[in-house]
């Protein structure tokens, strides 16, 4: 982190440690969940995205099995979400890399993996 010196002019540097970084700066999707309606307001445009996941935790309720296709950070995510609200559901995540997340470091991969065979989370 870079902070203002106690002149005014010369940067100082901080160092912080820390164990692991995130840095999470949001996201954004090419196709948006709803799509807003042209001249719809902010809260029909709420209700309509409320509606959509309504309906996608009902089908969720009534699937006997979940397959996730992609072991990265939004899979990983939402097949422990499915996971922890759902714990009867057979939840499957198939991945491509050899390890989830290979975009993290492995120990962290490692650390999901094991998470999920506690959960009966299938990794293939």
């Amino acid at each position: 982190a870079k902070e203002n010196g106690s002149d005014g002019n010369e940067p100082e540097t901080i160092t912080l440690p820390y164990d692991y970084l995130v840095v999470a700066t949001g996201s954004k999707h090419k196709h948006p969940t709803i799509t807003p309606s042209i001249g719809s307001t902010t809260a029909e445009n709420y209700k309509d995205r409320l509606r959509t996941f309504e309906d996608e935790e009902q089908r969720i309720r009534s699937a006997k099995s979940i397959i996730i296709l992609g072991g990265g950070p939004v899979g990983v995510e939402l097949a422990a979400e499915i996971s922890c609200h759902f714990p009867s559901k057979a939840v499957t995540i198939i991945q491509r890399s050899d390890r989830l997340l290979p975009s993290f470091p492995n120990e962290t991969g490692i650390y999901v993996e094991q998470w999920f065979r506690q959960r009966n989370v299938c990794v293939l």
